[in-house]
């Protein structure tokens, strides 16, 4: 995939734990990065076909492979356009290129 296709910014979070300042913990969201992606709604049988019930918000996400960071589906979601989208599949390596990986992600409503 070309450069000019990756044009849409996305920020990917992980919930952990930091000091509240007053000696204790608590949970916040922290910036793991922020990058450029291929973003690709998918609607109706495409949606089906991935064992999802849902209709609305899914989309599928196609950003450069990198090695300084690692997406964790389990605890890790991402901000598009202000809303929250939980990651439901482990991004897979496209095409076997170690260049570009794709997964799914579902709009938390």
């Amino acid at each position: 995939m070309r450069a000019r296709a990756f044009t849409k910014r996305v920020s990917f979070y992980k919930i952990s734990e930091i000091d509240d300042g007053f000696g204790g913990k608590t949970t916040a969201p922290v910036l793991l990065l922020t990058t450029w992606a291929n973003i690709i709604t998918k609607e109706g049988k495409a949606v089906i076909d991935l064992g999802m019930d849902y209709t609305t918000g899914v989309i599928q996400i196609t950003m450069r492979k990198r090695n300084d960071i690692t997406i964790n589906s389990s605890i890790d979601y991402l901000m598009y356009r202000g809303d929250k989208y939980n990651i439901s599949t482990y991004p897979t390596n496209k095409n076997f290129t170690d260049a570009e990986i794709t997964f799914t992600a579902i709009k938390q409503k």
